[in-house]
C-alpha cells in the first residue's frame, strides 16, 4: 500500500523544548505535532474539535486533502497560544504532488522522510526514536531536521523496528516524505 498524500497543520517546533518527546534534533519537523485533543489551549478548543471531528480530514487517509482547507485550519488554530505550520506528506520527494505544490507558486522546504502512523494518531517512530542498541546505526542517516535523508533508510528502519518487536511495531506505519509550506498564499492544491 502506498503512503497517503495530504496536508497537516502541526505545531511549530519550540527550540526551547526540543528535547521533549524524545526529539533528537532541535529542528525535528515530522508529523507527530498535531494539536492534542482535547486542546491544551482554551482558545483553540473549538478549532481542534473541528480538526478532529469536522470536515477537514479525508476519512480514508486522515490527512487534509487541499491546501485551502489546511490554510483555513491554520488560521483558525493560530488564534490560540501556540504557533502552527502547514506540512505536506506524500510518498516520495520527486512525487507529482510536490511538484504540483511548487507549480502553484508555494515555497516549500524539503524536510525528509518520516515513519509515522498517519491513519491513526500521527505517532512518529522517528520523532520518538527507538532507544534500543539496534537503532543506533540508523541515527547517522538522519538529516538536520531529524528525519531520514533517503527513503530506503526509512524503510530499513521500519523493517528493523518491526523485526525487533518494538512498541506497537504492528501499527500501520507509513514512510512519508515531508515538506514544510513556507509561503501560505491562497492557492488551489
Amino acid at each position: 500500500m502506498s503512503a497517503p498524500a495530504g496536508f497537516l497543520v502541526v505545531r511549530s517546533v519550540d527550540p526551547d523544548r526540543s528535547g521533549d518527546k524524545g526529539f533528537q534534533h532541535s529542528r525535528y519537523s515530522g508529523v507527530d505535532r498535531v494539536p492534542p485533543y482535547p486542546a491544551d489551549d482554551g482558545n483553540g478548543q473549538h478549532s481542534v474539535e473541528d480538526y478532529v471531528f469536522g470536515d477537514y480530514k479525508n476519512e480514508a487517509t486522515n490527512l487534509i486533502p487541499s491546501f485551502d482547507s489546511a490554510l483555513r485550519l491554520h488560521y483558525a488554530l493560530s488564534s490560540g497560544r501556540h504557533n502552527y505550520e502547514i506540512i505536506f506528506c506524500c510518498e516520495d520527494s520527486d512525487s507529482d504532488a510536490v511538484q504540483r505544490i511548487e507549480r502553484n507558486g508555494l515555497k516549500i522546504e524539503h524536510l525528509g522522510y518520516d515513519v509515522a502512523s498517519l491513519r491513526g494518531d500521527y505517532w512518529s517512530i522517528v520523532g520518538d526514536f527507538a532507544r534500543s542498541a539496534w537503532a543506533s546505526r540508523f541515527r547517522q542517516s538522519l538529516n538536520e531536521f531529524g528525519l531520514f535523508r533517503r527513503r530506503v533508510d526509512a524503510e530499513a528502519y521500519l523493517k528493523e523496528y518491526r523485526e525487533q518487536g518494538e512498541p506497537d511495531s504492528d501499527s500501520p506505519f507509513d514512510v512519508v516524505y515531508v515538506v514544510r509550506i513556507l509561503d501560505r498564499r491562497e492557492s488551489t492544491g
